[in-house]
């Protein structure tokens, strides 16, 4: 059976969220496959930067960073905090995801939440989240970040709207 684990993400070299969410899916999937060697499963590994408005939309994207095993989100909840790095980056206000495990809140995915996750998508036990809709419409918040991200490009160009 192949497990396809992907981690979607706005920024990898400025925001540590991102950065350390990167570091625990790659440690991750490398202990599940250790953990799932002889089963027959195959692990594999996407990392898709959101870098635009498109590529985020045909993703479904729906917060920075999001992991998803075989198309489905592993987290269990939605919650955001302000990522002054993300913030940085668009020159405005922007909310990225935490992840809670074990009681806890995390602002980067713990490793351990990861690897449960990949687990039970080969054992099928566990049905992850889709946080999907019929019709997908992008959270103010990335619209926002998008649109900010856009005008500081374009002042930087020296292109006026």
């Amino acid at each position: 059976m192949n497990i396809s684990v992907e981690y979607l993400y706005l920024d990898n070299e400025t925001c540590n969220r991102c950065m350390g969410t990167e570091t625990n899916v790659e440690d991750a999937v490398d202990e599940a496959r250790l953990r799932l060697e002889g089963s027959g499963h195959v692990i594999s590994l996407s990392k898709v930067h959101m870098s635009d408005r498109k590529t985020a939309e045909g993703f479904r994207f729906i917060s920075s960073p999001t992991i998803r095993v075989n198309g489905s989100d592993i987290a269990e909840s939605l919650e955001e905090t302000c990522c002054t790095d993300c913030g940085d980056i668009c020159g405005t206000s922007t909310d990225c995801r935490v992840w809670r495990y074990g009681g806890e809140v995390f602002t980067e995915a713990p490793k351990e939440l990861i690897v449960e996750a990949i687990i039970s998508a080969a054992s099928g036990k566990k049905k992850l989240s889709s946080f999907g809709q019929p019709k997908y419409e992008m959270p103010k918040n990335l619209v926002d970040f998008y649109d900010a991200l856009e005008m500081k490009k374009n002042n930087m160009d020296g292109t006026v709207e």
